[in-house]
């Protein structure tokens, strides 16, 4: 059984839920430098809140309130996905240790297969249309 991220926004019939996979990992650490934790708003796109960054990977939900998700949108918006690749790729020769990260398709890992990019883009649409409407996201992982 894996360990996965799912954000949701919005209520009832018009809420919106993504699921990252297994891909949230290495998101975040691309996203981070860290394997868990790390500096805000990075931190809180595929993690759990600022009042929790002891959480690990054990099944846990956190609201992230529209004035974090403005800030977290925001921010995305500016990142180079080819620099966050080339940060994820130093923390693993650094020792990170990036759940579930290798043989994502056959010998390709996440980044080369292209699966990274593809959750990244989403995660990133995700949050700018969450901040747009002001809405709160719920990430969830289990």
């Amino acid at each position: 059984m894996g360990i996965w991220t799912w954000l949701r926004r919005g209520e009832g019939a018009d809420a919106e839920e993504i699921h990252t996979h297994r891909a949230w990992h290495a998101l975040h650490v691309a996203l981070t430098g860290e394997e868990q934790g790390g500096a805000s708003p990075a931190a809180w796109v595929v993690w759990t809140s600022p009042g929790a960054q002891e959480a690990t990977f054990a099944s846990a939900a956190f609201v992230h309130p529209p004035e974090l998700i403005r800030e977290v949108a925001h921010w995305l918006a500016a990142v180079d996905f080819e620099a966050a690749v080339a940060d994820l790729d130093a923390a693993i020769a650094l020792g990170a240790q990036v759940y579930s990260f290798e043989r994502w398709q056959g010998d390709l890992d996440m980044a080369r297969s292209g699966a990274l990019r593809e959750v990244f883009e989403r995660v990133r649409r995700f949050y700018a249309e969450a901040a747009e409407a002001g809405q709160a996201v719920t990430v969830r992982r289990g």
